[in-house]
């Protein structure tokens, strides 16, 4: 298989290493405010969310500079302390958490693993990515050992814990410069990338769906809402919704979800859909003078988006929000620069569980039920197993 060459990525590591706040450069991806890489919900609700943690593991290593050859004037070695980029459940609880860092140098060297626990993060197994591996994206973990992830370009998958990838040159050919989006439902990868919807699963590689639903150079995100069912976003200026139901051999307008909210037609709104069908999407106005807040609302659909419900207000705080449903009744929600919250009454209300409002810091969540859930921080992964009433940090090795 061809490998895409990156030769400006570890220059490009280094100048944002000296910017700080750590680990912001393979995070800040987003050229527009609805940059995001939008992942949906798997069989056992695994979510890899959603602000492009990118696991860069795809980069021939070099060997360290020895210490007599201290850096010339015209190179100053960036450093950058490992830290966990991206978490996911697959469907039997067993947690994934791939991290990285510059031990040495990013211009230089990456260092990239990927862990796997079966206690909820008390204790881990670490696998170190090997020499050329794939640039490993958002995570998915559909089961098995089975892992897939996609990042800017590449689609990549492992098939055995992390420790081998093949890599796969993205979905389509255009080089629009636009976003990727990814999700998982029932086994099925599904995937926005180069002006061109794809799918993949454990028989099929990663490929265009045989048909493409229109204005896809302008894909705000996507939604994985079966196997065989998902919707995109598509718009400059206003907000169309397309689906398939079949996998992507046919495409049609879905009603728009935030057509009787104040905000129809909303460029940033996302959709996620619960393992009984009920659909989930988040309606939002124009973000703050800052940038860290916007209005937005839920409504809801029990008949596969034919039908809205009211609307229900959320709080403002945090962009580019994502839902993700475990039953009719109980969801996680998280956003960039907001907290993480839960509700248990469809909506109408919901608890705050976590405070994890910090942009420099955007969060990866990964939901395995009602009750659990993990999230990332700096160098360890915080899980909770109680729905959010208490968590408990467990760091995750890199070697």
């Amino acid at each position: 298989m061809p490998e895409l060459d990156f030769p400006g990525l570890r220059e490009y590591l280094a100048r944002q290493a000296a910017a700080q706040p750590p680990f912001a450069d393979i995070r800040d991806r987003r050229r527009r405010r609805t940059r995001r890489w939008a992942v949906a919900v798997a069989t056992a609700v695994v979510v890899g969310l959603l602000t492009a943690t990118t696991v860069l593991a795809g980069y021939p290593r070099r060997a360290p500079v020895p210490p007599a050859q201290s850096p010339t004037p015209a190179h100053s070695a960036q450093i950058l302390q490992p830290e966990v980029s991206a978490v996911a459940f697959s469907p039997d609880g067993t947690l994934y958490a791939a991290t990285i860092g510059c031990p040495v140098d990013c211009a230089r060297d990456l260092a990239v693993s990927v862990s796997r626990s079966t206690d909820l993060g008390a204790t881990w197994s670490v696998t170190p990515v090997p020499v050329t591996p794939p640039v490993v994206g958002v995570l998915f973990a559909p089961g098995g050992a089975r892992l897939w992830s996609v990042n800017q370009v590449e689609v990549s998958g492992s098939t055995d814990a992390g420790a081998t990838w093949t890599r796969w040159v993205g979905i389509g050919a255009n080089s629009t410069d636009r976003p990727a989006h990814a999700g998982m439902a029932g086994g099925t990868l599904w995937v926005a990338q180069n002006g061109a919807v794809g799918t993949a699963t454990a028989e099929q590689v990663p490929a265009p769906t045989p048909a493409q639903p229109p204005g896809l150079i302008e894909i705000r995100t996507l939604a994985a809402l079966g196997p065989d069912r998902a919707a995109v976003l598509t718009g400059d200026t206003t907000g169309t919704w397309y689906q398939s139901t079949d996998r992507g051999r046919h495409w049609s307008v879905l009603a728009d979800p935030c057509a009787g909210t104040p905000y129809p037609g909303a460029l940033d709104a996302t959709m996620s859909a619960g393992p009984d069908g009920t659909m989930w999407a988040v309606c939002t106005g124009s973000t703050d003078g800052t940038g860290a807040a916007q209005p937005k609302v839920l409504v809801r659909s029990t008949d596969g988006g034919a039908t809205w419900g009211p609307a229900t207000a959320l709080d403002p705080a945090g962009v580019l929000v994502e839902i993700v449903p475990v039953s009719a009744t109980t969801a996680w929600l998280t956003g960039l620069g907001g907290d993480l919250y839960r509700t248990t009454d469809a909506g109408a209300h919901w608890n705050r569980v976590a405070a994890t409002a910090d942009p420099a810091r955007p969060l990866t969540l990964a939901v395995r039920d009602a009750d659990t859930a993990a999230y990332t921080r700096g160098t360890a992964v915080v899980v909770t197993r109680d729905g959010g009433r208490t968590w408990t940090e467990h760091p995750v090795p890199t070697r």
